[in-house]
């Protein structure tokens, strides 16, 4: 669940950089009398928007009965000394708590049946874990190689009472979707500031309306609380959530979002009279660094611009031209470029930066392709990231899925214990493996 908000408010951040450069158009109407957090969710639902089109817009037909096998890869180095600027200190503390990790898996199921088969293998930091996973009459059976020596009955799971009418597909967006709702409705109207300014937009001054809110740690926790609250009161989704974690409705967060000297600062700049859209601005401070990310567009809408800023300086700029997206340092230099490609089968984003200090590389490709019933997917992420000769960020996220209409289970279940009568022993060694995503769905 922390994972699941994090992802949403790194998105907002994220976006900007990397992804929006390519497809955030904002031509905003806004109304002259919305609240604060009106106008700021309106630009916001507008970003998503222009994000989901390009993520999840081409709905594949799954079935309900199909038979699925994924191998999945994460690579991730985070090194370095902490002299960087604000923007990349944000970046860093993001991407160093994804864990390195690698599984083999192969998910069946079958609706008619009421039938589901899971088998992985886990390659973990201090382990490898092999399991299976059987669910069968309303019923949750476990095994795990080396760790228990027949089946385990772990109680009822009510599964396949959410595919009665959704699919897979259809929950996770409804889960994607609620939480995002969620979000916005926890945006209390008392977390942002209103007021009057003068601003440089595409060289010059303006008088805007600035509107904010800022982010700190005790500020996500609270938002965090009401939306896992939110998740527990709402019918469908906890249903989902209860079906992957029995205790999901006892659930509480204890963790954190970043360091009490880190905050995100959200600064919409409007005009005065209609409320229309002049400039975004994202604040970075960590400690007393700050970087900035700011997004403005010329009055003709054919030149859009964002700026990396640290400590009041440019360091970069991204210039979006004639459906061009280039990206220059402070003295107008060509360092780098965002390339976007779409069609049917496949979806790429890249982006290169590389001047005398710095070099950042991100790329995400997700590419399809049919033959007969099976459909194929690859996907890939690459971040890089380099500052003065040495390595910062190095983070590689690749996975290879095959996915099958229809399905035969043939795994039985021949000896069984119930989980209660296990062996204590057996039960603690099972507990020190950490990292285990199998194990999150049998606790």
């Amino acid at each position: 669940m922390k994972k699941n908000l994090k992802k949403m408010i790194i998105l907002i951040v994220i976006a900007i950089v990397l992804v929006a450069s390519g497809f955030i158009y904002l031509g905003i109407n806004l109304n002259k009398k919305a609240t604060s957090s009106v106008i700021v969710t309106t630009v916001l639902d507008d970003i998503l928007a222009k994000v989901n089109s390009f993520f999840y817009n081409d709905k594949q037909d799954y079935k309900k009965d199909f038979d699925f096998s994924s191998n999945i890869m994460i690579d991730n180095k985070v090194s370095g000394k902490d002299n960087l600027n604000a923007n990349y200190k944000l970046l860093k503390s993001i991407v160093k708590d994804i864990k390195p990790y690698e599984a083999n898996i192969k998910y069946q199921q079958n609706t008619k049946e009421k039938k589901l088969f899971l088998q992985i293998d886990e390659l973990l930091e201090k382990t490898r874990l092999n399991a299976k996973l059987l669910v069968e009459n309303a019923t949750e059976y476990y095994f795990i190689d080396n760790y228990t020596k027949t089946y385990v009955n772990n109680g009822t799971n009510n599964y396949f009472e959410n595919l009665v009418n959704n699919s897979n597909e259809d929950n996770f967006k409804y889960l994607k979707d609620f939480i995002y709702q969620s979000f916005k409705n926890n945006l209390k109207e008392d977390y942002f500031t209103k007021y009057s300014t003068e601003v440089s937009i595409n060289g010059k001054v303006e008088k805007v309306n600035r509107i904010s809110i800022k982010f700190t740690n005790e500020r996500l926790q609270k938002i965090f609380d009401n939306i896992l609250n939110d998740l527990k009161n709402d019918e469908r989704a906890c249903l989902i959530l209860s079906n992957y974690d029995k205790d999901f409705k006892k659930k509480k967060y204890l963790g954190t979002f970043f360091n009490d000297d880190t905050s995100i600062t959200l600064n919409i700049y409007v005009d005065r009279w209609f409320s229309k859209f002049r400039k975004l601005e994202v604040v970075n401070l960590v400690g007393n660094d700050e970087g900035k990310i700011t997004y403005e567009e010329d009055d003709d809408n054919e030149r859009k611009v964002i700026y990396i800023i640290s400590n009041n300086k440019v360091d970069e700029y991204i210039e979006i031209k004639n459906k061009k997206i280039t990206i220059y340092n402070a003295t107008n230099k060509n360092i780098g470029s965002v390339d976007i490609e779409k069609d049917k089968k496949k979806k790429l984003i890249s982006f290169y930066l590389n001047d005398d200090n710095n070099h950042l590389e991100f790329s995400f490709k997700d590419q399809n392709e049919k033959k007969d019933n099976q459909l194929n997917n690859e996907k890939e992420l690459i971040l890089k990231l380099r500052v003065n000769k040495e390595d910062i960020i190095d983070l590689a996220l690749k996975s290879e899925e095959s996915y099958l209409e229809g399905t035969a289970i043939e795994e039985k279940v021949d000896e069984v214990v119930l989980n209660s009568s296990m062996n204590a022993d057996d039960k603690k060694e099972i507990e020190k493996i950490e990292g285990s995503k199998f194990l999150q769905l049998i606790k």
